[in-house]
């Protein structure tokens, strides 16, 4: 059984967000590289997932294949990001914090 796939349709409609089309202005960059996708032979590439059962529903990218790809063509620099959810107890108070006139005129500006 040969594996199907949906179709690339820049014009399809999500709930959100909004089709491809209303993002970016006629002319944009972003059509000339959907359509040099579009004649590329990928056949070489798709042949080897013709079994494969994954990616029948909607169409979203895979988006950390992406960003690695990007990494190795030395567009971007990935490395890790750790958030701490700690939290600290401020002592502010509305009635002392300072406007930005009044930090101004303070002579701290």
């Amino acid at each position: 059984m040969s594996k199907t796939y949906l179709p690339y349709d820049p014009d399809q409609r999500l709930l959100l967000p909004a089709a491809l089309r209303e993002w970016r202005p006629e002319g944009h960059l972003a059509y000339f590289i959907s359509n040099v996708v579009d004649r590329l032979d990928l056949s070489e590439i798709t042949a080897c997932y013709d079994q494969e059962r994954r990616g029948y529903a909607l169409q979203s990218p895979d988006d950390g294949e992406g960003a690695v790809f990007c990494q190795q063509a030395g567009m971007v620099k990935l490395g890790h990001v750790a958030l701490d959810g700690a939290k600290v107890r401020a002592n502010a108070s509305k009635h002392k914090a300072m406007s930005c006139r009044r930090w101004w005129t303070a002579g701290i500006g």
